[in-house]
């Protein structure tokens, strides 16, 4: 055994309140993917027992959920009550994580378009949104020497009205037009700039 794969294995306790509960009930078959001896098995079962580790817990999905909620929040309020058993869903499958914001929101980001374009999630707004909530991110994030600064941005309801209903506090209205919209989003300069064309 390493040091590594008990550090290994306690970051797979860390990330998984499922997997700790797991751990209470049926140790062994948990921890069997680990390289540990019997003493560390033991040690890690006590610790996934212990009232503390769901504080371990909850730090790891705060730290995973802080860049999705800054970089995506009009995303977090589209999709409501829906959004913690989509969070679980995307930890799930995404259990390793470097914790980068950028990282992190693009992974959620791809999980999400997977999600709406398999059929599982159901919201008249949700694909716009995230293709222009990444835009934003794309463009803050770019190298002003080497990535294009603009983007655009497909719509398929008047993006003035849904943005700024977004923006604000509040119920959200729905039946917004529907229309064929493009925004183009351009960061040459500073401010990023926002110009919208219809048909």
């Amino acid at each position: 055994m390493s040091l590594l794969e008990f550090q290994r294995a306690l970051a797979s306790l860390a990330a998984s309140p499922a997997y700790c509960a797991q751990a209470m009930t049926d140790p062994a078959g948990v921890l069997e993917p680990y390289d540990l001896t019997e003493r560390e098995k033991t040690r890690l079962a006590a610790m996934a027992r212990d009232r503390l580790m769901a504080t371990n817990c909850t730090l790891y999905r705060a730290n995973r959920l802080t860049p999705i909620y800054i970089y995506f929040p009009m995303t977090c309020r589209l999709l409501g009550p829906h959004l913690r058993r989509e969070l679980d869903l995307f930890w799930q499958a995404h259990r390793r994580a470097d914790l980068q914001y950028v990282g992190e929101s693009a992974r959620f980001c791809r999980f999400l378009k997977d999600r709406l374009k398999a059929g599982a999630l159901e919201s008249e707004y949700l694909a716009e949104i995230v293709d222009y909530e990444t835009a934003s991110i794309e463009l803050r994030f770019a190298d002003r020497e080497a990535d294009s600064m603009t983007r655009i941005v497909r719509f398929f309801h008047d993006p003035q009205p849904l943005l700024e209903a977004l923006s604000q506090p509040g119920n959200f209205p729905g039946n917004l037009p529907r229309g064929n919209y493009w925004m183009v989003l351009d960061a040459k300069q500073d401010p990023l700039e926002a110009r919208i064309y219809s048909r």
